[in-house]
């Protein structure tokens, strides 16, 4: 899985040297009410992955110097630091029944990916979805030691095969938060471990900063999802803990 297949743009369109790129996000914001951090993790992937699409290479061979604006379609108005983090983004927000009634009218501008790492606590955002992951998968202990982690393996290797394609999405986000989360407990005594965007073809949007490294929890779900055991989860953290001990990480 890749992240072009996480996050299809529905509707690209171009008038008056405007390209338009069009998400629309089929769930209600209410149903995730208060708990929202599991589409909200979504939808930061969907912008970031968007924003690397308009700066690239085959964009502006396609488009050339064309301003861009992304719109967001929802069934509801999301809530209001969504609304925050989308409007810090250059993107408009309309109504799914109603796409010409804007909740947030804004100017048309080049999108600036610098600002995404200003809005959003991404720390904050993957312990909550960590949590999440706990009121899922009932019955394990998932207690963020190092362990649990071997409780997630055989979980996902027994039910992998069962995953449906709609919800690999949310799984990986849960997941790899709760292995981010785990991998930031068990090195964190060694130094600061954060969430934090990045811009590599290699990796998920949402990754690990450690030093001068970068780990992809997101991506070793989407892995071990594909391929089974070889991914372990558990082998991921437990090596991220032997490489920091010996100040290689």
């Amino acid at each position: 899985m890749t992240a072009q297949e996480f996050d299809v743009i529905d509707i690209i369109s171009k008038k008056d040297e405007v390209v338009c790129l069009s998400i629309m996000e089929g769930r209600n914001w209410k149903e995730y009410q208060p708990i929202h951090s599991l589409m909200f993790a979504g939808l930061i992937m969907k912008v970031y992955n968007y924003i690397q699409f308009v700066a690239s290479k085959s964009f502006q061979a396609e488009y050339g110097a064309s301003k861009c604006v992304i719109v967001y379609f929802a069934k509801d108005e999301p809530p209001g630091e969504v609304i925050h983090f989308l409007r810090s983004n250059n993107v408009q927000i309309a109504s799914l029944e109603n796409p010409k009634a804007n909740f947030a009218s804004l100017a048309i501008k080049r999108l600036l990916k610098s600002s995404l790492r200003k809005i959003v606590n991404l720390n904050a955002l993957q312990k909550e979805n960590a949590l999440l992951l706990r009121e899922k998968i009932k019955g394990l202990k998932l207690d963020f030691s190092l362990g649990s982690l071997n409780s997630v393996d055989n979980w996902l290797a027994k039910e992998r095969n069962k995953i449906l394609a709609s919800e690999k999405h949310d799984l990986v986000i849960l997941c790899g938060a709760y292995l981010g989360e785990v991998i930031r407990k068990e090195i964190g005594e060694f130094g600061g471990v954060d969430w934090s965007l990045v811009s590599h073809p290699g990796l998920q949007p949402i990754c690990l900063n450690a030093n001068n490294a970068t780990l992809n929890p997101l991506g070793k779900v989407m892995k071990f999802i594909e391929s089974g055991k070889s991914e372990s989860l558990f082998q991921l953290a437990e090596s991220a803990k032997a490489l920091r001990k010996e100040g290689k990480l």
